[in-house]
């Protein structure tokens, strides 16, 4: 005892699953503190909805920094936002792959 304070010495585990816990609890009441009366939704999905872009496992490209194959939409995909110019759509959005890189791409249709 030093001063009359007790200096109890914690673990690194015992820290890290207290410190987990604080932020755990912390992101849950700030996602709660988010929603506010002039927010839309809550949105749900239609049954037999057909989504215009979804993940897909076998494309692919080479990383040109890393030389290895990337399944840059293996994941999911988000964010869809279409053009049309020349009579060809042109669709870009955001996808992720299953090791959590996120990435840009687009396809066309004409």
């Amino acid at each position: 005892m030093l001063l009359g304070f007790t200096l109890n010495v914690i673990n690194p585990t015992q820290m890290k699953k207290s410190i987990s816990f604080i932020l755990l609890l912390f992101s849950f009441t700030s996602l709660q503190a988010q929603e506010k009366p002039w927010m839309l939704g809550p949105f749900h999905r239609s049954e037999g909805a057909m989504p215009i872009i979804s993940p897909q496992s076998k494309t692919s490209f080479v990383d040109p920094m890393t030389g290895k194959r990337v399944a840059w939409e293996s994941m999911a995909t988000f964010n869809p936002a279409a053009i049309v110019r020349d009579g060809i759509v042109f669709i870009l959005y955001r996808a992720e792959e299953k090791l959590g890189e996120k990435e840009i791409g687009g396809h066309t249709q004409e």
